[in-house]
């Protein structure tokens, strides 16, 4: 069996949280994320952005637009502040989080 390489993977990744709200009657909130890790293949993407969220405290509600990085590249101009995190991760840093873009769901 052939160990394949990891490569950088990017996608958005929408969550709800986080659960550690200290104050009773502050509202959930939803979110969403720009994240790019390290990763073999696009279920170890999901299995590595899903820990590193839950270990957060949010929960996941969504993934979006997941590919290699590279092939994101080639398609689409990049925020720089996008380019800037995906520099940085490497084995010591696997995975790096964008802005998250907050909202307050509607709750019924």
């Amino acid at each position: 069996m052939t160990d394949k390489s990891q490569i950088k993977w990017i996608g958005l990744v929408e969550v709800f949280g986080p659960r550690n709200r200290t104050l009773p009657e502050e509202k959930p909130k939803g979110a969403f994320v720009n994240v790019i890790a390290l990763a073999c293949s696009e279920q170890e993407f999901f299995s590595r952005v899903r820990g590193a969220l839950e270990e957060l405290g949010f929960d996941i509600v969504d993934f979006e637009d997941v590919e290699p990085y590279a092939e994101r590249t080639k398609k689409y101009k990049i925020d720089p502040k996008l380019k800037e995190m995906a520099a940085k991760i490497d084995s010591k840093n696997p995975i790096g989080f964008g802005t998250f873009h907050m909202y307050r769901p509607e709750l019924e």
